[in-house]
């Protein structure tokens, strides 16, 4: 996204905030139930796409990522209790103002403060904006030496005074943000969000995705930019951020109605999630599986071949992170607690005969 068109953006959701903008985004629907404690200035001015929340647990700490006015968040604080934690971010001045008023109503409601808005950049969300403001205030920056200062400041608040600590939440959450975010930018802010994540945690992206790679001329186009139009993804662009980041097991959960269609190309709303890896240990106890199927054979995103009906092995910990999200009932955990092995083997040779076989799928 260009200078201009970020400083549209950023003027028309500092307007959002302020009163309702219809037509910003395809509204999605939500359990009334958690609805009924939001003041009603917060819902009516949400412009979200979809709902993220089915991957949050009680207990859970969540990071909202592009927090708005922070229905979503006030949404996962009730989801997660007393026990959980919600951290909303959001680089909007406004909108950080809009949500923050609200917290305390959303609190009492709910009998607990588990709820907190910073002010910070997706792109950069390292950096305390509210801290960085304070120090502009104090501090003049006009000088090649001012802004080489400058710049040091920063990173030191970068190191010492991150919004966010690395590894410290367990789902990370967006709902119609990430398409805001400039292309180049992407591989950057997805690396950031996996570094955010514990170990076994998850992310989850309700966005717009497009048919098609976006037209030029809708690319380009500020107010459609705002509208999370131009900056739509495509679900193989998508899915390749959540590989490349270091996310397995990631999957399309939910996929709507066309909402728009200019020139030809569709735009809907997708949720995708994708999980953090456990970190492994050389002396990790490991575990028989069988893949149960329904396919003859798959092969996970660090290259683990599961063959159905095959008995083979696997970490306690990633049998444990994958029975409870990316595989639920497909993979059958710990045989030998079974008292018969209710798969003998056959179909895995009629599959895939080489036992040797470690790549690819039969």
């Amino acid at each position: 996204m260009g200078s201009r068109m970020k400083v549209l953006v950023d003027q028309l959701y500092t307007r959002a905030a302020k009163e309702a903008v219809p037509g910003l985004c395809c509204a999605p629907t939500y359990d009334p139930k958690y609805l009924e404690i939001i003041p009603a200035e917060v819902i009516e001015r949400d412009y979200g796409c979809g709902d993220p929340t089915e991957y949050v647990r009680a207990g859970d700490t969540v990071l909202d990522l592009g927090s708005g006015s922070g229905k979503l968040a006030f949404i996962i604080a009730q989801i997660v209790g007393s026990e959980g934690r919600v951290i909303g971010i959001d680089a909007n001045a406004s909108m950080i103002e809009l949500s923050r008023n609200a917290g305390p109503i959303v609190s009492l409601r709910i009998g607990c403060r588990n709820i907190e808005f910073k002010r910070a950049a997706i792109e950069d969300m390292d950096l305390d904006l509210e801290l960085v403001d304070r120090h502009l205030r104090a501090n003049r920056v006009g000088t090649v030496e001012q802004s080489i200062q400058f710049e040091r400041y920063k990173r030191s608040l970068r190191l010492e005074h991150p919004p966010i600590q690395n590894g410290s939440i367990d789902v990370a959450l967006s709902n119609c943000v990430l398409n805001l975010v400039d292309g180049t930018d992407r591989p950057r802010v997805f690396a950031a969000i996996f570094r955010k994540l514990r170990p076994g945690g998850r992310l989850v992206i309700s966005d717009i995705v497009c048919d098609t790679t976006v037209p030029v001329d809708i690319a380009v186009d500020g107010q459609l930019d705002a509208e999370c139009i131009s900056g739509a993804f495509t679900v193989p662009e998508l899915t390749a951020l959540f590989g490349n980041a270091g996310f397995v097991a990631t999957k399309i959960f939910k996929v709507g109605e066309t909402w728009r269609e200019i020139n030809g190309a569709a735009f809907r709303s997708m949720t995708f999630v994708g999980f953090k890896p456990l970190e492994s240990s050389a002396q990790a106890e490991e575990v028989p599986v069988i893949y149960r199927g329904p396919w003859k054979c798959v092969e996970d995103d660090r290259g683990n071949l599961f063959v159905r009906g095959r008995r083979q092995k696997m970490s306690r910990d990633e049998v444990a992170l994958f029975l409870s999200g990316p595989y639920g009932t497909d993979l059958l955990g710990d045989i030998a607690a079974h008292d018969t092995d209710p798969l003998r083997g056959e179909e895995a040779a009629a599959c895939c005969p080489s036992p040797s076989l470690s790549k690819g799928c039969c």
